[in-house]
């Protein structure tokens, strides 16, 4: 980032120190290698200009998914699919090819550092747990040499005395730190207790075989990844913008940093070279979950005021994007999982999350045949049990299809749903899928219901010439 230095000049006075330098070239100059490389960095300079306006983040790609759990007694393996990123000092990172990542130190000493990265703190050597911790995975640059030419001396006859590399590659590494909830300022003591009382009940459960204690540890990791994701995505230290934005410290708003990632750069344990790509939950047994957007980005924009950056910035909203794709992440891996048509039907929402975001889509059983059995859907009365929202069973409401992709957009503007308050909760069936499975163009298992934040305003109301008569909303 730029340095911050006091100067001081008149109108029309160019400002020039340290300004970007670059070689100067004339008819008899005499050019060095060192010439050459300095071209060659203020070229890289300027795109990371460049990349520092567009904003850090994953541009695509890059998604982690588990391979090796661990649990045969070989070290975690992770594979991470080719994508691109820019990190916060605007410098492009590349993975040409999907790469297994072994969560382990490198068997070989690493190769020769070109230095193509000066700004980039040495890299740290493997992190290996060894018992309970949370982790982030991330990815920086790295460089190297390839290839040897011949060397010339600059004496008069030129002979060639030695060998230099023919070429600097750029390329990648990734990079493994723990995360402790401690670090987390924002955080309420009580949810560090919560949280850690959380995964001492997971562990203790792992010595439990029997059908009912698997089941509920199923359920308890699946609220620890919920819950950890939210304390990543800062949803608790947010929360309290409303009751005092003004807020600040050392003359910027408090909310200009909040959440995992900046709480490990205080720390010192991220740098901005780095860009966070995934959360991992490793106990002595095995690697649990792999969570991508916990930590997962898009590109961010940097923040046009730090005195109020979360209602004029970006990313806030670019969180609520994350928090939608957690959910429907850990939503399909729940319906795909081995709990089996009673144990899915059996799900309830506060026993397997901590918070929902602001809107989102859950496959559902057909309630016309709830009665009849235990299809291998989600009950939507089951699931929603306890909570404020509208019967799902009672007086259906419907909404038309072409509502839905603006619902989702607006719904990134409003907080995530606390599963611990009374709050609303809509809760909304699409007129098109419904209509589609009633008239037998799709199966029953493709049905779902929308949810919404309670704060968001009602979006079933009936519209003339706009609704079907057989899914109508009458007011």
């Amino acid at each position: 980032m730029a340095e911050q230095i006091t100067t001081s000049k008149g109108l029309l006075e160019p400002v020039l120190e340290l300004g970007l330098e670059d070689v100067h070239f004339f008819n008899g100059r005499l050019l060095t290698a060192l010439d050459l490389q300095k071209m060659q960095e203020a070229n890289r300079l300027q795109h990371h200009q460049l990349g520092q306006a567009i904003g850090a983040g994953v541009v695509w790609g890059l998604e982690v998914s588990l391979v090796d759990d661990g649990s045969g007694g070989d070290p975690p393996v992770v594979s991470v699919s080719a994508g691109s990123a820019v990190n916060r000092f605007g410098q492009a990172l590349t993975l040409p090819a999907k790469t297994s990542v072994m969560l382990t130190d490198a068997d070989e000493a690493a190769p020769q550092d070109a230095g193509l990265f000066q700004m980039c703190t040495p890299p740290k050597g493997g992190t290996v747990p060894t018992g309970e911790g949370i982790y982030v995975l991330t990815v920086k640059l790295a460089s190297g040499f390839r290839e040897w030419v011949p060397k010339r001396g600059l004496g008069e006859d030129g002979q060639v005395d030695g060998c230099g590399r023919r070429y600097t590659v750029e390329g990648v590494q990734f990079h493994l730190e723990e995360l402790s909830l401690d670090t987390i300022t924002g955080l309420d003591q009580d949810t560090r207790d919560e949280v850690a009382e959380l995964m001492e009940e997971i562990d203790e459960l792992r010595f439990t075989p029997d059908e009912l204690s698997q089941a509920q540890r199923r359920a308890k990791l699946s609220k620890l990844r919920n819950w950890l994701a939210h304390v990543c995505l800062g949803t608790e230290e947010v929360a309290g913008f409303g009751k005092d934005p003004f807020e600040q410290v050392s003359g910027q708003s408090s909310y200009v940093t909040y959440g995992a990632a900046d709480a490990l750069r205080a720390e010192g344990k991220l740098t901005d070279c780095d860009v966070p790509l995934a959360l991992l939950y490793w106990t002595t047994s095995r690697v649990h979950f792999v969570d991508n957007w916990s930590v997962r980005r898009r590109l961010t924009a940097p923040l046009h005021s730090t005195v109020w950056p979360l209602p004029l910035g970006r990313r806030q909203m670019i969180e609520a994007e994350a928090a939608f794709q957690q959910f429907q992440d850990q939503m399909r891996y729940l319906v795909e999982s081995n709990l089996g048509p009673s144990g899915l039907a059996a799900v309830h929402v506060k026993d397997y999350f901590r918070y929902l975001p602001p809107a989102g889509l859950i496959p559902i059983a057909d309630l016309s045949v709830a009665s009849l059995g235990t299809p291998p859907e989600i009950q939507a009365r089951v699931f929603f049990d306890g909570l404020t929202v509208r019967d799902p069973g009672d007086t259906q409401l419907y909404i038309e299809g072409a509502r839905l992709t603006a619902l989702i957009h607006d719904s990134l503007a409003y907080p995530a749903i606390d599963l611990t308050s009374a709050e609303l909760i809509w809760l909304y069936f699409v007129r098109e899928n419904q209509r589609a499975v009633d008239l037998g163009d799709l199966s029953q298992s493709d049905l779902y219901l929308v949810f919404a934040n309670g704060h968001m305003p009602y979006r079933a109301d009936a519209r003339y010439d706009a609704n079907r008569w057989d899914y109508a909303n009458f007011v």
